[in-house]
Order: C-alpha cells, then sequence, then structure tokens
C-alpha cells in the first residue's frame, strides 16, 4: 500500500478548477441540449454559459481546498477536517452514491438513444436487461 506522503500530485490547480465542469459535461451531454432547447429555444447555449458562471465559486472553492491538503481524497477529506469523522464519513458515502447514480442515469440515456435505432428496447422488459447488461458489463 502506498504511503500518503509519498502521493503525488499530478492533476494541478486547472485541473482540480475543471473536474467539475467534466462532471456537468459526462452527465448532461447526451440528454440535456434536447431538453433545454425544448425548453427555451435558441436561448438554450446561453442558458449553458449562465450555469457555468453560476458554478464557477464552487469550482475556485474546490481548485482552492485541494492546495491545502497533502492527501488526496476530495470532498470527504475537507469535510472530516472541517467536522469531524463522522461527517466525513457521510461526506464519502454520499459521494459513492453520487457516482452510482450518474452511472445509471447515463445508461438510462444511451439505452433511451439506442431504443431509437433498435425499437425493441422500447419494450419495459428489453430496456431493463440492456440497462443491466451494460451496468454489469463496465469495469472500474
Amino acid at each position: 500500500m502506498t504511503d500518503a506522503k509519498t502521493l503525488r500530485r499530478t492533476v494541478g490547480f486547472w485541473g482540480t478548477a475543471l473536474l467539475p465542469a467534466n462532471g456537468m459535461i459526462g452527465s448532461g451531454i447526451f440528454a440535456l441540449p434536447a431538453i433545454m432547447f425544448a425548453a427555451v429555444g435558441n436561448f438554450a447555449p446561453w442558458m449553458m454559459l449562465l450555469g457555468a458562471l453560476l458554478i464557477l465559486p464552487l469550482v475556485y472553492v474546490f481548485a482552492a481546498l485541494s492546495t491545502r491538503f497533502e492527501t488526496s481524497g476530495g470532498p470527504p477529506i475537507y469535510v472530516h477536517a472541517a467536522f469531524g469523522s463522522f461527517l466525513g464519513f457521510q461526506s464519502g458515502w454520499t459521494r459513492f452514491a453520487s457516482g452510482v447514480v450518474a452511472i445509471a442515469a447515463n445508461t438510462h440515456v444511451a439505452v433511451a438513444y439506442l431504443a431509437v435505432l433498435f425499437p425493441v428496447l422500447n419494450d419495459p422488459g428489453m430496456k431493463a436487461a440492456a440497462v443491466i447488461s451494460l451496468l454489469s458489463s463496465r469495469r472500474s
């Protein structure tokens, strides 16, 4: 097992600052543009920019926090340092749960798009089988 003091920081300030943007793009790139265009029309690109501006303070906070800690771990480490072990533990499980939900949501969007090409996936049973198949074939 690697000692925490030997871990190297290779992401850097800008890499850490752009991690939330990566999460937003990764989870929303497939479904959000069509939904947003249906809701606001040609104003949709401006809404995306507005959303980016609104999330910018959070990006800055995470970037600043990452420079103050020598260990890796993200939000659970920050919460542990500020509020103690119990809330740090809860933060870790919350982060894990949000990752699971994001994978499930992206898989459902992918199957919905595949259903356009393969109409058999519109059947609820086939849709469930496709989701389970895609999730079980995922390697971490």
